[in-house]
């Protein structure tokens, strides 16, 4: 009789995996000790462990595997046609993920064929003026954008406050598009600008003009960040983007403009 643990070191596995394949029914010990609980396996049962493996490699489930019975001898014909099916419906399996995977590969093909270079993006060094902004900054996921949004012109119909270009603002040095601290704001006529609720520094800035939908804008702020390095800039300050041009003038994200910037200064 082989104790727990050596049987674990002899099939390369964790004792918590045997302990679970005891707990499933996949694997129980051959014998278990009344006094203390310690599990022992016949040196046979190695056999079992290796089926195991070997459906695993395959990738079938444990219940599946399971359903198997591999207690019964190897050559057992109603083990070997239960194998027998399994293995032709995970053929099936893979032929079908496999087709699908073309699919996905060729249009992901097309897609780099049509869109454009992240190096061909155009990238100024400007600077900016103070930009004084009617704003709401907390933590959340651009998808409640639309929320936000709808809070702060609550408020400035409150403050009575005419809104310019709507904007975004990026906080987190490490953007999580489901959670981040960001503030979304709009900019000020100069005579509303005394209600101002926050204000972006003016100062030298790294920009770029983004064409399009959003979901591509990443492409834009990669092509910034890594001129932004490669030229010997740093941050400093948290990057934002001014919507020029919306779905709310224009339904076709073609016709959508959104103006990128990154503060930045040389480094030493």
């Amino acid at each position: 009789m082989i104790p727990v643990g050596k049987f674990a070191r002899m099939c390369q596995v964790s004792i918590r995996t045997l302990h679970y394949y005891d707990q499933i029914g996949l694997l129980h010990p051959a014998y278990v000790d009344e006094d203390n609980g310690f599990r022992y396996y016949e040196i046979e049962q190695m056999d079992t462990m290796l089926q195991i493996a070997r459906c695993k490699r395959f990738g079938f489930s444990l219940n599946e595997i399971a359903s198997l019975d591999l207690h019964c001898p190897e050559n057992s014909r109603d083990l070997f046609k239960k194998q027998e099916y399994l293995l032709i419906s995970r053929i099936h399996e893979l032929q079908t993920n496999l087709q699908d995977l073309r699919i996905m590969m060729e249009r992901a093909e097309r897609k780099i064929e049509t869109m454009p270079e992240t190096k061909n993006i155009r990238i100024d060094c400007i600077e900016t003026k103070p930009t004084p902004i009617f704003s709401l900054r907390k933590q959340m996921g651009v998808g409640n954008f639309g929320q936000a949004y709808s809070e702060l012109y609550d408020a400035l119909m409150k403050a009575n406050v005419k809104p310019g270009l709507r904007g975004a603002r990026y906080f987190d040095e490490e953007f999580d598009s489901q959670n981040s601290d960001i503030e979304v704001f709009v900019t000020l006529d100069e005579a509303d600008q005394p209600k101002a609720t926050a204000l972006i520094d003016g100062g030298l800035c790294a920009h770029a003009t983004h064409h399009g939908g959003y979901s591509t804008l990443n492409e834009t702020y990669n092509g910034i960040a890594r001129w932004v390095f490669e030229n010997g800039y740093e941050l400093t300050g948290a990057p934002y983007e001014l919507y020029t041009s919306t779905g709310f003038e224009n339904p076709d994200p073609a016709t959508w403009i959104t103006e990128v910037y990154f503060p930045i200064r040389k480094a030493d």
